[in-house]
């Protein structure tokens, strides 16, 4: 659903993809999926390579399901899969303990995974995530801010 709270608007799947992310050193790459305001999504099965900040994120996402995606070849700079301080009761089912998961928000379930807390960046990595977020925030669409 939107951010103006008129509540869920349509169903996702994101399901069977291979995304190879490309960034710039200009302007890097965020994550190959990125869901923002999403309720009760299904992300699964999906092929994430490349590099980036991130290979999925979800922000202010609620009752979510993320399972089985494949982001063994990707280079993240934090964690394979990210999830914001307004993301809740979302499930991250991983393929191995190989995926690595970062989890700011609250009554997420992790199965399979390898937790991240936010406090395990060094501080260049932890300023550089800062700085990719801010810059990241400059191209959002202006309902997304």
């Amino acid at each position: 659903g939107p951010p103006s709270g008129w509540g869920k608007t349509a169903d996702f799947v994101i399901s069977d993809n291979t995304i190879q992310i490309a960034g710039f050193e200009v302007n890097p790459a965020f994550a190959g999926i990125e869901a923002i305001f999403l309720d009760g999504a299904v992300i699964s099965n999906n092929r994430i390579l490349g590099s980036s900040t991130y290979g999925i994120a979800l922000e202010g996402a609620s009752k979510c399901l993320v399972k089985w995606n494949n982001v063994r070849r990707l280079a993240a700079d934090v964690a394979a899969i990210y999830l914001d301080q307004d993301t809740n009761n979302c499930t991250v089912i991983g393929t191995d303990l190989s995926d690595t998961v970062m989890d700011q928000g609250t009554d997420n379930k992790l199965i399979n995974v390898d937790v991240k807390p936010f406090r395990w960046l060094g501080q260049a990595s932890h300023n550089s995530m800062k700085d990719k977020l801010e810059l990241r925030k400059h191209h959002r669409p202006l309902w997304a801010r």
